[in-house]
């Protein structure tokens, strides 16, 4: 067979593939991409809540962030929040680009395609589902980016 045909070949499914477990992912992410008009704050908990995460010890073992991040979307939903802490909680919770953009929108930021740093937190949200946080900060430490979570909490 050509190589040109190769390109057209279907790849199997992944063997833990599961339609009733993409579903699920769909009507979760479908259900997050609602709400355009909430804060950050007000996105970001109701997100946390449906995970489960929020209570601080959990939350901050999933973003590497310090409780007290938690307590402060909690308690100042329209508060404001650094590019990297956003990126540390959309990575940490392991959602996708189009949530992770629009949080960043809610909380009036944006990654910036002349940005190294940008686009190494986009690829590693875009391009890593399912990698822990730990692991994408490898990757952005190889690169010389600066990890994602705070320096003051450690697990």
């Amino acid at each position: 067979s050509s190589a040109a045909s190769d390109v057209y070949k279907r790849q199997p499914p992944k063997p833990s593939f599961s339609i009733e477990e993409e579903q699920i992912r769909f009507e979760r992410q479908y259900t997050q991409s609602q709400g355009f008009q909430k804060t950050f704050g007000q996105q970001a908990i109701e997100i946390i809540e449906n995970m489960g995460l929020n209570y601080g010890k959990a939350f901050s073992d999933a973003t590497l962030l310090n409780p007290n991040v938690l307590s402060r979307m909690k308690n100042d939903p329209s508060g404001r929040y650094e590019l990297a802490t956003v990126i540390s909680i959309c990575a940490g919770l392991d959602l996708d680009i189009a949530t992770t953009e629009r949080l960043l929108c809610a909380a009036g930021l944006a990654l910036s395609p002349a940005s190294r740093t940008h686009q190494a937190y986009r690829y590693v949200i875009a391009n890593m589902p399912g990698i822990d946080i730990d692991s994408r900060n490898a990757f952005l430490e190889s690169l010389g980016i600066a990890p994602l979570g705070s320096r003051e909490y450690n697990k």
